[in-house]
């Protein structure tokens, strides 16, 4: 997971999946992979912004997220692409 993925689940979705997504690009950046660490230092400078913007999805548009989550068509964590 990358900068804006994670920056993008804490500017909308449950706070709980904000802190999973920044807590395994953290462990991606201790383990070196290439880009984490820089992808960290760059969604750490720019969290403040987002959680001064954060606004919630509505309810029946985080179930609708929820169910795409489920089924892998909107699975935030596969894959990782270029900050």
């Amino acid at each position: 997971m990358r900068r804006n993925e994670v920056l993008t689940l804490w500017l909308r979705r449950p706070l709980p999946m904000a802190m999973r997504a920044s807590a395994r690009l953290a462990a991606s950046a201790a383990t070196d992979e290439p880009g984490a660490r820089q992808a960290l230092r760059e969604m750490l400078v720019r969290w403040p912004a987002a959680l001064a913007r954060r606004r919630r999805l509505p309810p029946h548009v985080e179930h609708a997220a929820r169910l795409l989550n489920a089924d892998g068509a909107l699975a935030p964590t596969q894959g990782h692409r270029p900050t």
